[in-house]
């Protein structure tokens, strides 16, 4: 098993987290109505009167449990006589106090105190607690029970978050509004009222109840109450694939589009899924790294393009496995795989079971270890190659990699070199900043079955974007089969349409019609100011409309208020967007990014001194974020102070010597000091760092040339001229060196 790093502060591009639903109206107020009446549920109890051997298997499963109100008889026993918690540099407890339980820790203003404990949120194999906050704000606990050792622990193990972190159990990353509620309950609508920042969250029933994956079933119920022919209101079968969209619909890392979504309708028309790409997510193999869930990993599995389905190993009702051990995988490979001969271990020894080399474990919230589902197979060079994992290493903790990368090689040679370690590697080198790999990329793109992959080649074009041919393809990907490939080159097309190129534009207008929303939203986002007409003809909601919803469903978290004032600034609301800005540095104050273009905007409306302000507060709070010190720098440089940028820069460097900006703009600002020594010295680093840029060679022969050093000079503009034969300052200056 290994221990995913803690996840990272810093937001992504797109909203990523699983969250509720909301549509903020005009006025402020969201309207949280579910897909359709809670009048049209019949509650889980209802099930129960014809299906009482499937509700039972339903009722102790971890979906029926995920969460529930407290209880004396199940919850007392991890209240009653416990030892203190200790975790980071905290001491927590929980008690029984006059009957109630309670959690006494730190709270949002860093002293501690006592909170009831409400609700249980998770079963087994930890139980965190949930705590009112007043406003219809209910929050997690970083403190879980876990049943089996009797033990509390925090769940982010030696971080030591604290009061005042986006990730503290008070802070918005453990919201349960927000985060949790809509995978944990039935039927949830989170209503934010972004006025006065509260929930008057509703529900159905606490818990994964029959209709979270049958949908609503009033009208089945009272049909068969009344013993109606079976043929009325009976409810909807689901295909394989339309049932995997539905646990997909919790069991994904993705962004909510909507608040909609109904078992029997696509994924991809309510949800965008984190997919493998080049941030490190995933590892580029595909297993997990941060929490990822298991639906991606598995769309990405050879399992899935053989047609494998959850309910093909799990019981959908008691979340059961169908067999134990090898038993299960063999119901499909019996005859194609000897455990015993394939696997090199002896039964009954780690290491002979499918699962321990094709599903890894990872402990997350550091005590729940969960499988991998991407089916991945074990790769030992990779590890050497890029660092990446295999399950041999997890295991075999007491040897080095070379020693398990050649015992690998021996037992299955050649079946090592396969497509999808060819991939892997193109993906690490990607991610590594390696910039030749256009021919390769391409290739894989034309000959990759599998839509997942196919989408995660196409975000890492990001590498090799200016190449011709690769702009060429992600036009063609825009027409992908696959609305998961089409969605992911709109994006990758983004900054081509930003520098102009009208051709993209146009295909990725074409998209604003396309079947389903995730890419519609897609297209409009890329589109954003920019004027365009909607499709005729089409009864669907303007793509535009659905990403203003988009936008506003997840304005009470500040990634998404930031992603709304990135949408504001674009279509010309520069106040709209400072606001925005504002409120996401507030709620996460410890991010670089909201400081950063909070200051930009600033910054572009005149008003250079707010911005600086703003920089020298966010460098005070993160004093450890190179990019923060880089922005300070030219803030103070643009403000007039001079010395003070220096100073800025060189911390920047110090933080991240490998900065190749920071150099040229520490070189420029010590050449307007006089030190032009010291600029020439910072230039040469920034050379060694960006050597195919002509900008740095011009600097240094300005320099130069203003030093009386004519031949360095010379030199110097040859090199520019070289990587860039139109530069008309250094024809001139060239020119006007040589008539002397």
């Amino acid at each position: 098993m290994v221990r995913p790093p803690p996840p990272t502060r810093r937001i992504p591009p797109h909203i990523s987290m699983p969250a509720g639903a909301a549509c903020l109206l005009a006025g402020g107020l969201a309207a949280q109505t579910p897909p359709v009446g809670l009048d049209t549920y019949a509650g889980s109890a209802s099930c129960e009167e014809c299906h009482t051997q499937t509700y039972a298997r339903w009722q102790s499963s971890h979906h029926a449990l995920a969460e529930r109100l407290t209880s004396h008889d199940l919850d007392a026993p991890a209240f009653d006589d416990q030892p203190p918690i200790e975790h980071g540099s905290q001491i927590s407890e929980a008690r029984l106090a006059a009957g109630q339980l309670e959690l006494v820790t730190t709270g949002p203003d860093g002293k501690r105190r006592p909170y009831a404990a409400l609700r249980a949120f998770g079963h087994d194999p930890l139980r965190q607690y949930l705590v009112d906050f007043g406003g219809g704000r209910l929050q997690v606990s970083e403190l879980a029970f876990e049943p089996a050792s009797g033990q509390w622990f925090d769940v982010f193990g030696d971080e030591d978050r604290r009061s005042g972190e986006w990730g503290h159990w008070t802070g918005r990353g453990m919201n349960w509004n927000s985060m949790c509620a809509a995978c944990h309950n039935t039927a949830v609508a989170k209503v934010y009222n972004a006025r006065d920042d509260s929930y008057a969250t509703r529900l159905l029933e606490h818990g994964v109840g029959c209709e979270s994956c049958h949908g609503p079933l009033a009208d089945h119920v009272a049909a068969r109450r009344a013993q109606a022919p079976l043929s009325v209101a009976a409810p909807v079968r689901l295909g394989a694939d339309l049932m995997l969209d539905t646990c997909g619909s919790c069991h994904a890392r993705r962004s909510d589009l909507t608040e909609a979504f109904v078992p029997g309708q696509r994924f991809l028309d309510h949800y965008s899924p984190v997919i493998p790409d080049l941030t490190d997510t995933y590892y580029p193999d595909g297993q997990v790294n941060a929490e990822d869930f298991e639906f991606v990993s598995f769309m990405g599995s050879r399992m899935h393009g053989e047609g494998v389905r959850c309910g093909d190993c799990h019981d959908p009702h008691s979340g059961q496995l169908l067999a134990r051990g090898n038993d299960l995988c063999l119901r499909c490979h019996v005859g194609k795989i000897d455990p015993d001969t394939h696997s090199h271990h002896a039964p009954g020894t780690p290491g002979h079971n499918c699962v321990d080399c094709h599903m890894p474990l990872t402990v997350y919230m550091d005590r729940d270890a969960r499988r991998d589902h991407g089916f991945t197979v074990p790769d030992p060079a990779l590890t050497l190659e890029a660092g990446v994992p295999n399950a041999c290493g997890r295991c075999h903790l007491d040897r080095e990699p070379n020693w398990i990368a050649t015992r690998a090689t021996e037992w299955y040679g050649e079946r090592l070199e396969r497509p999808t370690a060819r991939r892997a590697r193109l993906l690490a080198r990607a991610r590594s900043g390696r910039t030749d790999l256009a021919e390769e990329l391409l290739a894989l793109m034309a000959e990759e079955p599998s839509a997942l992959w196919r989408a995660s080649l196409v975000s890492a074009t990001e590498a090799v974007l200016g190449d011709g041919a690769v702009r060429a393809a992600l036009l063609k990907a825009t027409d992908d089969p696959s609305p998961l490939v089409r969605e992911r080159s709109v994006r990758a097309l983004e900054p081509l349409i930003a520098a102009g190129d009208g051709e993209s534009a146009r295909a990725v207008d074409a998209l604003l019609a396309d079947p389903l929303r995730a890419v519609r939203v897609a297209a409009a986002w890329t589109l954003r100011g920019i004027e365009t007409e909607e499709p005729a003809g089409s009864d669907l909601p303007g793509a535009r409309e659905e990403l203003r919803f988009f936008l506003d469903l997840h304005e009470d978290q500040p990634s998404g208020a930031w992603q709304k004032a990135v949408y504001r600034l674009a279509t010309g609301d520069t106040a709209g967007a400072e606001a925005l800005l504002r409120r996401a540095q507030a709620w996460d104050p410890l991010s670089p990014v909201y400081p950063h273009d909070l200051a930009v905007v600033l910054a572009g409306a005149g008003r250079p001194l707010e911005a600086r302000e703003v920089l020298e507060q966010a460098t005070a709070r993160s004093a450890g974020d190179p990019g923060l010190w880089l922005s300070l720098a030219l803030a103070r440089n643009e403000t007039d102070d001079l010395e003070g940028a220096i100073v800025a820069f060189e911390t920047a460097l110090e933080l991240n010597p490998d900065n190749a900006r920071a150099w040229y703009n520490l070189g420029l600002a010590h050449s307007a000091a006089g030190a032009d020594k010291r600029a020439l010295e910072c230039l040469g680093r920034c050379e060694g760092l960006a050597p195919a840029s002509p900008e740095v060679p011009w600097a240094r022969a300005t320099i130069l040339y203003r030093l009386g050093r004519r031949a360095e000079t010379a030199a110097a503009l040859e090199r520019v001229l070289r990587l860039a034969p139109d530069h008309a300052g250094a024809r001139e200056l060239f020119g006007l060196i040589n008539r002397r």
